[in-house]
């Protein structure tokens, strides 16, 4: 509490009073705290009878709180300690309520009573020190209130926290599971249902909500406790794939924040870049972006917003400060947030085992399931796993689930899964070996989507695949019409499995020939990187020149006002190779014929990067001694014509 605002009621957790408290806002916030603790005893199942009796205990103590008129300079330091106290259960009884932590709680039941015990000790302690002053500490406007005071006093000392039965029993029973698995012994499905019974998770949302906030633990744990989070997770997963049949998807359910009112990744991330916006504003629109990324986007010569759509009223950029003080709050500069802070969460047998019986459940029923209901909810189980870790990936290839996965490659999520699986060395062998590449392609053709696209990236990482894939029928030119019809997402996909698939020599010309450069929109840049790794190559340059024209293309794309001044350095860049690689004589002799181009490249020597204007001004030396040479020639050829 500051002593500039004495009379501002205390009210956020663990705020320890000073001495410049006004006697008034202590008191009103100890009130308000302890009416927060009486409505706590019915929100969690565990320890039910403890946290009853601690609630009925607060609410006598409420009571007497409210009788209070006046407070005196020796009860500040009591009140000070009750309400340090209420504080510590208020949180003790909030975390046994906190969703998702159910399991969590029974498992450290023993812990968590004793915090309790401590805390409604604690109160008793307070009392225990304002009771003998009594009136030199207190008014109160009924005498009797103080036979409340004592009660408080006399049940928070007497008062037992010993675990109830009923959560020694399902606690019991959560051992033994565990343990099976660690036996690689599969749990008796009625003694799981009971203990989830008792915990009062009843579905898949339920289960889902467990393993979130389990798998969120373990990388801020101890070794012994991530172990023990971690057991917890593969048995909350097991039940959350084996027990339940219907699932809802995480999108809909998803919360901005979290309990404690921290932003999720996403809105910490440019809609641009998907980058952690290091420096955040907001345009007229109400939407922030980072502010390099929209100062790219208006160069471009885009006066819309990115994300609704909208006309921008203007191109203000209002710093975003709370937002800029959040992300240094919870990401210092110095790092990044990992959208998936637990890369390989499992660091237990008995979730090692958990996960296995898991996996072949899964492929059981993708290969063998009864409906699409239930090939959907298996497909989608996969997907969620192999989005969490490379240990749940490597288990679900083990168990056989690739071939199953790529039979159903028409749903949603069963090509995201197999997405997830191709970003494992291990995965992309699976999909070779059982011939994936090919219903890949055929998806890539006949369902177009950013999914497909970013499975062939990822399996042109494999040199031998580049050359498979690229043979294939349909693939680079699947992937070109995906540059020029599909979504932003799926273009840049497109566009990089392209990149990809040229490391192979013999794409270069199915690449060229395909012209996927020849689309003029937000992705340009992409697509000019790929032009660049083209012109690298003499066979490529003359390629694009001779095929494609692609001189002609770049030179448009150049000397557009709209063009950021990255694309204008790629555009110099494929230039100035194509005059190297491609032919100098005919690559150049078809440039200087574009008399737009002169312009374009001493506007980049003045406004473009370093970079960008040393081989804008390599490229005007190239053109000039051209015109020069063939200056000379023509005067040859009128002085030989005049002799003869």
């Amino acid at each position: 509490m500051s002593s500039e605002d004495p009379g501002r009621p205390i009210i956020h957790p663990l705020i320890h009073p000073t001495q410049s408290v006004s006697p008034s806002a202590l008191l009103d916030s100890l009130i308000t705290v302890a009416r927060r603790v009486s409505h706590h005893h019915n929100t969690s199942p565990i320890h039910r009878l403890i946290l009853r009796n601690v609630s009925r205990c607060v609410s006598l103590l409420l009571a007497f709180l409210e009788q209070i008129s006046a407070v005196h300079s020796p009860a500040l330091l009591a009140l000070a300690d009750l309400f340090v106290s209420l504080q510590k259960l208020e949180l003790a009884m909030r975390a046994c309520a906190r969703r998702g932590a159910t399991l969590h709680t029974l498992m450290r039941s023993a812990r968590v009573a004793d915090d309790l015990r401590v805390s409604t000790r604690a109160i008793a302690t307070a009392l225990d020190v304002l009771l003998p002053s009594r009136a030199s500490a207190l008014e109160v406007h009924e005498e009797e209130a103080w036979e409340l005071a004592r009660l408080v006093a006399d049940q928070s000392a007497r008062a037992s926290f010993s675990t109830d039965l009923s959560d020694r029993r399902v606690f019991d029973d959560a051992v033994t599971i565990i343990g099976g698995f660690e036996r690689r012994v599969l749990p008796d499905e009625a003694v799981v249902r009971r203990v989830l019974d008792r915990l009062g998770i009843r579905s898949w949302a339920d289960c889902d909500a467990e393993v979130s906030f389990l798998e969120t633990q373990i990388g801020c744990a101890g070794s012994g406790e991530a172990e023990l989070l971690s057991s917890l997770a593969g048995l909350m997963c097991y039940c959350r794939v084996v027990l339940f049949d219907r699932y809802e998807c995480r999108k809909t359910m998803a919360r901005r924040t979290d309990d404690n009112g921290v932003c999720a990744i996403e809105d910490l991330q440019c809609p641009i870049s998907l980058e952690l916006m290091l420096d955040p504003v907001t345009v007229s629109t109400g939407q922030t972006y980072d502010r390099a990324s929209i100062k790219q986007w208006m160069r471009a010569g885009n006066l819309t917003c990115p994300v609704t759509g909208e006309r921008l009223a203007s191109t203000d950029l209002v710093p975003n400060l709370a937002l800029k003080n959040l992300i240094r709050q919870f990401y210092p500069k110095s790092s990044k947030p990992n959208p998936n802070p637990n890369p390989n969460p499992i660091s237990s047998r008995a979730a090692s085992e958990a996960m296995r019986m898991t996996a072949r459940h899964i492929v059981s029923k993708l290969a063998h399931g009864t409906g699409r209901r239930e090939r959907d909810k298996a497909a989608y189980e996969a997907r969620s796993l192999t989005k969490s870790s490379a240990y749940n990936c490597d288990s679900l290839i083990k168990a056989g689930s690739v071939p199953p996965l790529l039979n159903l490659l028409s749903e949603e999520n069963a090509i995201a899964a197999v997405l997830h699986l191709s970003k494992q060395a291990s995965g992309r062998t699976a999909i070779s070996e059982c011939g994936g590449l090919d219903p890949i392609i055929r998806s890539l053709n006949d369902n177009p989507t950013h999914h497909a696209a970013a499975i062939v990236f990822y399996m042109s990482s494999v040199e031998e695949y580049r050359k498979t894939i690229g043979e294939t029928e349909g693939a680079i030119t699947g992937l070109v019409e995906l540059v020029r019809r599909g979504s932003l997402r799926a273009r840049r996909n497109a566009i990089a499995a392209l990149f990809g698939l040229i490391y192979f020599d013999g794409n270069r010309k199915r690449v060229i020939a395909a012209e996927a450069w020849k689309r003029e929109d937000r992705i340009v840049n992409d697509t000019l990187a790929v032009l660049v790794r083209l012109a690298e190559r003499a066979e490529g340059a003359e390629e694009m020149r001779r095929v494609a024209s692609a001189g002609a293309v770049v030179v448009k794309i150049m000397c557009r006002a709209s063009t950021s001044r990255c694309a204008k350095e790629c555009c110099v860049s494929v230039l100035v190779a194509m005059c190297d690689n491609g032919g100098a004589k005919e690559v150049v002799g078809e440039l200087v014929k574009m008399p737009s181009l002169m312009g374009a490249l001493y506007g980049i020597l003045t406004d473009g990067t370093a970079r960008a204007s040393k081989k804008a001004r390599l490229l005007l030396g190239t053109l000039h001694g051209f015109r020069d040479r063939m200056g000379s020639s023509r005067e040859t050829m009128v002085a030989v014509v005049r002799v003869q």
